[in-house]
C-alpha cells in the first residue's frame, strides 16, 4: 500500500467520524423545525397512526395531502420510523441522517470510479468527500425533513449505476435499476421531476445516444415509470398533477420579473454566486477534458445536463437557495479533478497536483468556517424550539383541544390528536379555511399561532394570551 493510499484511508475514517458528529449534534434543534418540515412530518404521522395520507383539520376530519410537493419516497420512511421508534422529531430526523450518510457514501464511491492514471490522484475522492462534509447546506437542508437531500441521494445512486454499466459491469438489471432510482428521485420532489426528465431525454437520446442500446434506453425509462405511476396514485386529488411544474412559484407570479430578479442573484448574493463559480469551474474542466480527447461518461453527461436544466429552472422559482442544492453538490463532487485539469494547462502534472491540493484545502477550510460561523446551522446553535414546543404542548390533556393556526411543525409535539388546524402555504394552497369561524366561537381550549399572526385578521376575543416562546404565542380560552 502506497503512502497516498494509507493517507487516503486515514482521512476517510476521519471524514466519516466528523460527519457522524455533525449529523447528531443537536439533531432536533439545529436547524430549528419549521413549516415545510412540519407539513411532511404530519402526513407521515397520520399515515403511521391512522393509515391516512393527509392532514387533520379537526378531530376525525382529514383532507388529502395531494398538494404536498415532497412525495412518498420521504413520507414512507418517516412513517416507518414513527412506527418503530414512536412519534417524535428525533425519529423523523433519524431518517434524514441516514439519507445524508448514504449520499456521502455514494458521492465518495462515485468519485472513486473516475479513471485516474496516477496513484496520487486517489486523494481527489477524499477531497470531494471533505468538500461535501464541510458544505453547510448539507445539514441546513438535510437534517430538516425535506425532499432535497433524499431526492438527490436517489439521483446520485442512479448516476452510479449508469457509471458502473458504462465501465464494463454489463449486468442486465443495471439500466432498469438506474431508471427506477431516477424515478424515485423524480417522485420525491417536483424539483427533480422537472429537471431529471428533460436531462435524461436530452442526454440519452441526443448527447449520448450511442451509450445505450434502444433496449437499454427502454428499460431505463420503464424503470423510471414505475415509481412515477405510484406517485400519480398517491398525489391524486383535486389538484392536477401538472401543478408540480409550478412547485417553485405557487402564487403563479409572472415569469419575466422572476427571471430577472433571480438572474441578478447570481451576481449580488453570496450563495448563488458561489454556486455559479463552482458550476463554471466544473463545466470548464469538462470542456478541457473533451478538447484533450478524454471521454465524458454517460453519467457525468447526465449530471451536466441536469445542472443546466436546474439552473434554468431556478430562474422561474421564488429563488429559495435549496433549489440549487443538487447542482452545488454535483459541482463539488467533480471540482477536484476539474481544477487539476485547468491547472495542468499551464503547469506540469506534479505542480498542478500540488496546486490543486492547496486550493482544495483552502476551499475546505473556507467552507468549514462558514459551516460553524455563518450558516443556518451555526445561527441556530442555541435554538431550543423543539424543547419549548414539547414543554408548552405536552401538558395539554386529551380532554383539551388546540387550534393550530398555520404552524404545522407544532402538531408533532402535541401528545394526542384533539386538535383543529388551518394551513396556508400559498394563495392557491389553503386547507381548513372552513373551520376558521371556530376561532371566533371559542371552540378550542387553546390556540397556537406564529407571533406574526395579527388579531385584526381574525379576532381572538374569546381568548387571552397564556405565553410567548420562540416564535409562537399560545392563547387559552377565557
Amino acid at each position: 500500500m502506497s503512502n497516498f493510499s494509507r493517507l487516503s484511508s486515514f482521512l476517510i475514517v476521519v471524514g466519516f467520524c466528523v460527519l457522524g458528529a455533525l449529523l447528531f449534534w443537536r439533531l432536533t434543534e439545529s436547524p430549528p423545525t419549521w413549516m415545510d418540515e412540519g407539513a411532511i412530518d404530519q402526513v407521515a404521522m397520520n399515515l403511521a397512526q391512522k393509515g391516512i395520507y393527509g392532514y387533520q383539520i379537526a378531530p376525525r376530519q382529514f383532507v388529502s395531502a395531494e398538494f404536498l410537493t415532497t412525495g412518498y419516497p420521504v413520507v414512507y420512511p418517516v412513517a416507518l420510523s414513527f412506527l418503530i421508534f414512536g412519534k417524535s422529531l428525533f425519529s423523523a430526523r433519524l431518517v434524514m441522517v441516514l439519507f445524508i450518510f448514504f449520499l456521502v457514501v455514494l458521492a465518495y464511491w462515485y468519485s472513486r470510479m473516475h479513471d485516474v492514471s496516477e496513484d496520487s490522484l486517489l486523494l481527489f475522492p477524499v477531497f470531494s468527500l471533505f468538500l461535501l462534509i464541510s458544505f453547510a447546506p448539507l445539514y441546513g437542508h438535510g437534517k430538516n425533513v425535506l425532499g432535497e437531500v433524499p431526492g438527490f441521494t436517489f439521483f446520485l445512486f442512479s448516476l452510479l449505476f449508469l457509471l458502473l454499466f458504462e465501465r464494463g459491469y454489463r449486468a442486465r438489471w443495471l439500466p432498469p435499476a438506474a431508471g427506477l432510482l431516477a424515478g424515485l428521485s423524480m417522485a420525491t420532489k417536483p424539483l427533480y421531476l422537472v429537471t431529471i426528465l428533460p436531462a435524461a431525454l436530452f442526454t440519452i437520446f441526443l448527447f449520448k445516444r450511442s451509450a445505450l442500446s434502444l433496449k437499454e434506453k427502454s428499460l431505463f425509462f420503464l424503470g423510471a415509470l414505475i415509481p412515477l405511476l405510484w406517485w400519480l396514485v398517491v398525489q391524486s386529488g383535486s389538484n392536477s398533477p401538472l401543478d408540480v411544474f409550478s412547485y417553485g412559484n405557487p402564487e403563479r407570479s409572472a415569469f419575466l420579473p422572476l427571471i430577472v430578479s433571480n438572474s441578478l442573484r447570481f451576481i449580488s448574493e453570496s450563495q448563488p454566486v458561489y454556486c455559479l463559480v463552482l458550476v463554471l469551474l466544473w463545466w470548464i474542466g469538462v470542456a478541457i477534458r473533451k478538447r484533450g480527447g478524454i471521454p465524458i461518461s454517460l453519467a457525468e453527461s447526465f449530471a451536466l445536463s441536469f445542472s443546466v436544466f436546474n439552473l434554468l429552472g431556478f430562474l422561474t422559482t421564488r429563488g429559495f437557495y435549496r433549489y440549487l442544492f443538487p447542482t452545488e453538490v454535483l459541482a463539488l463532487l467533480f471540482l477536484p479533478y476539474a481544477l487539476y485539469c485547468m491547472i495542468r494547462l499551464v503547469w506540469s502534472p506534479a505542480r498542478a497536483l500540488h496546486a490543486s491540493f492547496a486550493l482544495l484545502t483552502v476551499l475546505i477550510g473556507f467552507q468549514t468556517y462558514l459551516l460553524f460561523f455563518h450558516s443556518w446551522v451555526s445561527d441556530s446553535q442555541t435554538s431550543t424550539r423543539a424543547a419549548m414546543l414539547t414543554r408548552e404542548l405536552s401538558v395539554i390533556t386529551p380532554q383539551q383541544s388546540v387550534f393550530f393556526y398555520h404552524v404545522p411543525e407544532a402538531v408533532l409535539f402535541l401528545p394526542h390528536d384533539n386538535y383543529y388546524q388551518y394551513l396556508r402555504f400559498a394563495d392557491t394552497v389553503e386547507r381548513g379555511k372552513e373551520i376558521l369561524p371556530l376561532l371566533s366561537e371559542g371552540k378550542a381550549d387553546f390556540v397556537l399561532v406564529d407571533m406574526r399572526f395579527s388579531t385584526s385578521t381574525i379576532p381572538l376575543t374569546a381568548y387571552q394570551e397564556k405565553s410567548h416562546f420562540d416564535k409562537y404565542t399560545l392563547y387559552e380560552k377565557k
